[in-house]
């Protein structure tokens, strides 16, 4: 039985196929190639087991050889030689099983391949990120153009400019992009063990979310400053938050977990000493 954290390892990387799939972001050459490597193993592997569930060589012939010896012994004629024929489906089925205990070894070594051999830091490295960049240019060069028109009401564009409303499309678009990118993000992290100091994923998103105000564990009842809506809210991250919107890796967030304690320490409060004799 395979164990469970490469069950979730194959989930996520299910979850990032997917997007890929879509459209929405390349992937490494390497893992492609190993995904088209373990897809040929495994249709192999199905092949063999419909033609070992469809052989029955040895209890066929066994069987089929019992009423001959039958037919044989009622109609007085001389019994064939069996050893033959059982010799030949016994290598058949010997065969068929080895056919089989061959390509189960070689599907576990593309798994393998597929799991162990993916760096989630390098998709979102070299692929994510990209597709990042490209997302919020398009989201910049709609969003002027969208005139009267609020994303959150799409009904304001029934009577919008053509380009209007080819620009509401265009970030319309862009939101489910956005959303899959993140979806690969958080998946890809997964498959590193995910940030190490950054737990409660405050830097996924933004480099620097308190210049924003983005209240980081402060009072509930304070807002966030980016709208509720999605497309509006990708409006925002694309133009506003334009140089704190990134896609880091699970180091990167650490870092700048780090970079934020290491700004926010001087203006802590300083512990007073209770020792006797001075602070």
């Amino acid at each position: 039985m395979r164990d469970p954290a490469t069950r979730q390892q194959r989930a996520q990387l299910n979850n990032i196929m997917a997007g890929a799939e879509a459209g929405h972001y390349s992937l490494p050459p390497s893992l492609a190639q190993a995904l088209s490597a373990e897809a040929y193993v495994r249709h192999q592997l199905t092949e063999a087991r419909g033609r070992q569930l469809a052989l029955g060589v040895l209890d066929a012939t066994i069987e089929a050889l019992a009423e001959e010896v039958v037919d044989a012994a009622g109609a007085g004629k001389p019994l064939a030689d069996l050893s033959e024929r059982i010799a030949q489906a016994e290598a058949a089925e010997r065969l068929a099983r080895l056919e089989m205990s061959v390509l189960e070894m070689a599907t576990d070594a593309a798994s393998s391949s597929v799991i162990y051999g993916t760096r989630g830091a390098t998709i979102i490295a070299e692929h994510l990120k990209p597709a990042l960049v490209e997302t919020l240019a398009t989201v910049r060069t709609a969003a002027p153009k969208l005139g009267n028109v609020d994303p959150a009401r799409p009904e304001t564009a029934l009577r919008a400019s053509d380009a209007s409303r080819k620009a509401l499309v265009a970030i319309e678009d862009a939101v489910v992009r956005y959303q899959a990118l993140r979806r690969a993000q958080r998946a890809a992290s997964t498959l590193d063990g995910g940030p190490g100091a950054d737990k409660g994923n405050w830097y996924v998103e933004l480099r620097q979310p308190d210049a924003l105000n983005v209240p980081l564990g402060g009072p509930a009842d304070r807002p966030m400053p980016w709208p509720e809506h999605p497309a509006a809210r990708l409006i925002w991250l694309a133009t506003v938050a334009a140089e704190q919107t990134w896609m880091p890796t699970p180091a990167e967030q650490d870092q700048a977990f780090a970079e934020w304690n290491e700004r926010t320490r001087s203006k802590r409060p300083r512990a007073v000493s209770l020792v006797a004799g001075g602070f």
